[in-house]
């Protein structure tokens, strides 16, 4: 009794764990209303149509890592260090992202009838104006509250969003009853646009108008192409299997792997609290020393892997009740969810250790290794799809999930001993 009052008592003095805590409550509110709105979408569209939807966003979703260019990690990066420069980088983060957006909403709108069936290609433009343009501008925002560690101000973006969608969403049930992946399309780039325009208008009044410099943009765009570079790798193996899955006309098979895929990443929610809180003082640990960050690493891993296998447990034994909640059509998503369950407990190794990587300033390390599992999952895809379908993809999923965590554990153990034999030797 004693340890445990004393481990409360620690957690109630850690600033950390309260933002850590604030950030699993703003989550737990912003993915309560987003799994409401799966939900109502999933029968408002049906499996078929929500898999055209699946396809052109998972489609969208392997570049839209290069809509900000990293900018938001660059402002975290140097306005941690020195407060003077946020209107600066803040101006940036809008700089960056209105320019590669622009390029890579008509480069996606030209590639798509290459790559996706007449019904995902059509809608590509609309999904790509939410996920290369809104999305990555909304995290660029969400970041520079994140650097001031300010999570309350950071839940109102995402938990907006996602409660207007679903409110759009009930509406289109009640009016309609049924809608096609375009209509849903449309519909969601009206509400991206919104929450951008009410998001911008929120960075002026906290942090003042931001500067423009066009001097600054190739210099921090070449630093946060690294950053970018990380999260395409990423996308590529979270996504081309919904790209693979709609190029073969599989769209029910996609719509059932889509939603229990989608379960799984909701049920991340805990594992992505203890990372979004820890990210500003893992930079600031790892300038003071690699042994602080080392201690930091062992806690926060055993607390991440403990979270990770309570969510995969949980998955599991929910998983039946999947099609009562959207849908008879969605019967197959029970056999698809026990298969993903596995993906929390994975991701609670790569995304602690992917994230102190990147803090030690051994990014390379993470993106080798995200490349690698890249390619690993896109020759399983090609390889298990046409074979499989969807249990094919799932199957490349957990490859991927599990190679990248142990590769990210063993090079950050690396870069961690590396760093320690050159500080002792100093």
């Amino acid at each position: 009794m004693e340890f445990i009052k004393r481990e409360i008592q620690k957690i109630r003095a850690s600033s950390l764990a309260k933002n850590a805590g604030w950030m699993l409550v703003s989550q737990i509110s912003s993915y309560a209303a987003q799994a409401a709105y799966f939900i109502v979408l999933s029968r408002l569209l049906g499996a078929t149509q929500f898999g055209v939807l699946a396809g052109a966003t998972a489609f969208v979703g392997v570049l839209a890592a290069y809509g900000n260019m990293g900018s938001g990690i660059v402002f975290m990066r140097h306005v941690s260090a020195d407060r003077t420069n946020c209107k600066l980088y803040a101006g940036n983060v809008f700089l960056a992202s209105l320019s590669m957006s622009g390029v890579l909403i008509l480069a996606l709108w030209l590639i798509a009838p290459h790559l996706l069936d007449a019904q995902g290609a059509s809608i590509v433009w609309m999904v790509a104006i939410s996920g290369c343009l809104c999305s990555p501008l909304l995290m660029s925002i969400s970041q520079m509250f994140q650097t001031y560690e300010m999570p309350k101000a950071m839940a109102a973006f995402s938990f907006i969003g996602n409660s207007l969608r679903f409110v759009v969403a009930l509406a289109f049930i009640l009016i309609v009853h049924k809608a096609q992946a375009r209509q849903w399309a449309m519909a969601d780039m009206s509400i991206s646009l919104l929450i951008v325009a009410g998001s911008v208008s929120v960075v002026v009044r906290y942090f003042g108008m931001p500067r423009f410099s066009l001097r600054l943009l190739p210099r921090s765009m070449t630093e946060g192409l690294g950053y970018s570079i990380s999260m395409s790798a990423e996308s590529i193996y979270n996504n081309f299997d919904r790209v693979m899955l709609n190029h073969y006309g599989m769209n029910t098979a996609n719509g059932i792997y889509t939603l229990a895929y989608r379960i799984s990443n909701l049920a991340t929610m805990p594992i992505n609290s203890i990372e979004m809180a820890a990210i500003p003082r893992m930079f600031q640990r790892a300038a003071n020393s690699m042994r602080e960050l080392e201690s930091s690493c062992k806690a926060l891993l055993e607390r991440s892997i403990l979270l990770g296998a309570v969510v995969s447990a949980f998955l599991y034994l929910a998983a039946p009740a999947v099609p009562y909640i959207a849908g008879s059509g969605f019967q197959s998503s029970v056999l698809a969810l026990r298969w993903l369950c596995l993906l929390p407990l994975f991701r609670s190794v790569h995304q602690i250790t992917g994230s102190m990587l990147t803090a030690s300033g051994h990014q390379r390390y993470r993106v080798a290794a995200q490349f690698t599992v890249a390619g690993l999952n896109l020759a399983l895809n090609l390889w298990l799809i046409p074979a499989y379908g969807w249990l094919g993809a799932a199957w490349a999923s957990l490859a991927a999930d599990a190679t990248l965590g142990l590769m990210s554990y063993a090079l950050l153990k690396f870069a961690i001993s590396r760093a320690l034999i050159v500080e002792r030797t100093r």
